[in-house]
């Protein structure tokens, strides 16, 4: 679904397209966010925290 959004996201924007889907805009925030920063899940994971 996040390709989706990543296909469209410039002619119409994140939040509308999310709307019509279900899935929450911080949610595909926090998708893309994570796939950024590996370390830092990875790291949440090693020490037994989440990350945030």
């Amino acid at each position: 679904m996040t390709r989706f959004v990543d296909q469209h996201r410039h002619a119409y924007g994140v939040e509308p397209i999310c709307a019509e889907l279900p899935i929450a805009p911080s949610t595909y925030y926090e998708h893309k966010r994570r796939r950024r920063e590996p370390q830092a899940v990875f790291g949440a994971f090693a020490w037994g925290h989440r990350a945030s």
